[in-house]
């Protein structure tokens, strides 16, 4: 038996044991041991942590195991992620629609080439470590940021339908397609994207937009926003614009020869000149201030609708083109300047040559007696959704026939088709 105290004397009549000289060194032994528990315990959660990291969102923990098992490993019935082997994963990543709220973790996938998380319910995405991203889907999402600059890789972003009120992407020096339509935004930075062939911007807040450095644009929507200026005179190589329902009071396009669909209704255009738009194809330019529009070179023209509801005032409508046009429907809605008012306005040939490709004209709204349409020789009839005669006492709703070609079609003499 090992005594631990020993007796030495008394002190002031009291007994005074003192600690046998054993004992020293096996307390010393037995706070070792105990320090290097701790001390392992320490290392252990280190580890783990190097290792794992914990992801926060279960619905995303979810998918990344049913995607690679692997890549999740539940410790202590937590769900973490294997850093290593996500790390090495080099292809695409398609996680949408599954109720996810956060995405902590992407950070780890950084070698990751295309990411798909639309149609989810993230409020931040933070993609700064995948440098390596190409590609980008999060649109229909409730981001309000969204930081790109560090994916200077990415050629296809689509972050449409959420709340961003900003978008820079002037360090995606590659990228060449970009959609960002139902947002927020009041600034929109493409000045870097110098390879951009595609932009969709339309339903945001903007006043302005700089596309003159994106002289790869072929398609350029940015209808539905506050536009007051639109300069694509460096868009040479536009295909198709969209600028409908903006602030536009002049269009330039005499730069853009390749445009074959164009679109610029809803604007507060007075003037409007595509005749040296030889490939064009579909115009639509109604509900503006039009004075004057000139088609005339564009000789491939099929569809043009110049309707208006509000503010035309036509003076001169020239969809004259020789012999080469190839017009099928044309849409003219004017405006009644009176009730029942003269409207003279005339379509006319500018050369003196008979628009023998014109086959129909489509008029959707009232219009007054002594509308004519001269030079139309093939034409086989005019169609009236509502006309209403001088007098108030006919109303024709169907196509109207029986009319000389050979000196044009008046509306006033002209009756009703037999249905």
């Amino acid at each position: 038996m090992i005594k631990l105290f020993g007796k030495t004397g008394t002190e002031n009549g009291q007994s005074k044991r003192y600690l046998t000289p054993f004992l020293v060194p096996f307390l010393l032994v037995l706070s070792v041991f105990a320090y290097g528990c701790d001390d392992n315990k320490s290392e252990t959660v280190a580890e783990t942590e190097r290792k794992y990291f914990y992801v926060p969102d279960a619905n995303f923990a979810r998918i990344l195991k049913y995607k690679d098992a692997v890549w999740i490993t539940t410790i202590d019935g937590v769900n973490r992620l294997n850093i290593d082997a996500v790390s090495k994963f080099e292809g695409s990543l398609d996680i949408a629609s599954s109720n996810i709220k956060s995405l902590e973790g992407i950070e780890y996938f950084t070698s990751l080439t295309g990411l798909n998380c639309d149609n989810n319910q993230l409020k931040t995405l933070d993609v700064s470590k995948n440098v390596n991203l190409t590609w980008l889907r999060c649109d229909n999402n409730q981001l309000k940021t969204l930081d790109v600059s560090k994916n200077v890789n990415l050629t296809w972003l689509r972050c449409d339908n959420n709340q961003l009120k900003t978008l820079d992407v002037s360090k995606n020096v590659n990228l060449t397609w970009l959609r960002c339509d139902n947002n927020q935004l009041k600034t929109l930075d493409v000045s870097g994207a110098v390879n951009l062939e595609a932009l969709d911007c339309e339903d945001n807040q903007l006043k302005t937009l700089d596309v003159s450095k994106n002289v790869n644009l072929t398609r350029l929507d940015c209808e539905y926003n506050q536009l007051q200026t639109l300069d694509v005179s460096k868009n040479v190589n536009l295909t198709g614009l969209d600028c409908y329902n903006n602030l536009l009071k002049t269009l330039d396009v005499s730069q853009n020869v390749k445009l074959w669909w164009l679109s610029c209704s809803d604007n507060q255009l007075q003037t409007l000149d595509v005749s040296g738009a030889v490939n064009l194809t579909w115009l639509s330019c109604f509900d503006n201030q039009l004075q004057t529009l000139d088609v005339s070179g564009a000789v491939n023209l099929k569809t043009l609708n110049v309707g208006c509801e509000r503010g035309c005032e036509f003076e001169d409508v020239d969809v004259g083109c020789g012999q080469e046009c190839e017009f099928d429907v044309v849409e003219l809605l004017f405006k009644l300047l009176e009730e029942f008012g003269y409207a003279g306005y005339a379509i006319r040939n500018n050369g003196g040559n008979s628009n023998s490709g014109l086959t129909s004209v489509k008029v959707h709204s009232s219009v007054a007696t002594h509308q004519e349409l001269k030079n139309a020789k093939n034409a086989t009839g005019l169609q009236i959704d509502t006309y209403t005669a001088a007098s108030g006492s006919t109303t024709y709703t169907q196509a109207i026939c029986d009319f000389d070609p050979s000196t044009g079609l008046r509306a006033s003499t002209a009756r009703a088709c037999t249905p």
